[in-house]
């Protein structure tokens, strides 16, 4: 029983370093789904749309990390998905402090500038490549201030899991965010994500799911 137990304490005390911590450098890119729900573009649109069912857009996601210090680090994110008729574009620039708490566990926090890009095209039944509509299009952009907290926990030496929560000075009730990344190191350099986050504000109620790779330098 005493050497089971002195594996276990020993195996707790093991460093796991992880491609998701904010003190490496990496990029990451992959495919994106979001799904909005009912009258949830009015947040966007804020009165010049809004949507009757839940609309779902597709598309994919680029971002990267880069560790200035052994506290600092500077983030960005981008994304953009779209649907016949409307695009949501997204964009963020972070400076940030990070820390190990644990030799598994670092947590971060960071701030910076967020920019919002719906898009909304007027539909049109009879749109072709040879004769297409003069379609009108509905903008809303805004920009503003972004603050995020989270946490790296190493579960082992190939999976790691980031947990956060943002929130983004834009429109009339900003926007909030929960989710949670999930990467599972394949090699040195390369690392499978899977992230899901959810979205809200007065009326939004947005699921977004990410499949991508990680890739560090």
């Amino acid at each position: 029983m005493r050497p089971l137990i002195f594996t276990v304490f020993c195996f707790s005390l093991m460093s796991f370093p992880s491609l998701a911590s904010k003190g490496s450098h990496y990029l990451y890119t992959g495919y994106q789904n979001t799904r909005v729900s009912d009258d949830g573009f009015q947040d966007y649109f804020e009165g010049s749309y809004n949507n009757s069912g839940s609309k779902q857009l597709y598309g994919g996601y680029f971002g990267g990390n880069y560790a200035v210090t052994d506290s600092l680090f500077v983030g960005f994110d981008s994304s953009k998905t779209t649907r016949s008729s409307t695009t949501l574009s997204d964009m963020s620039i972070q400076l940030g402090w990070y820390q190990s708490i644990t030799q598994q566990v670092e947590l971060y926090a960071s701030v910076g500038v967020n920019w919002v890009k719906p898009k909304r095209r007027s539909s049109c039944r009879n749109d072709s490549i040879l004769d297409p509509c003069n379609r009108e299009t509905s903008k809303n952009y805004d920009e503003g201030f972004i603050g995020e907290v989270g946490s790296v926990v190493s579960i082992n030496e190939r999976w790691s899991l980031q947990p956060f929560y943002s929130y983004t000075d834009t429109y009339e009730h900003g926007l909030n965010s929960l989710g949670v990344v999930s990467s599972v190191k394949i090699i040195s350099w390369l690392a499978v994500d899977a992230g899901y986050d959810y979205t809200y504000s007065k009326n939004l109620k947005q699921n977004t799911v990410r499949v991508g790779a990680r890739f560090s330098f």
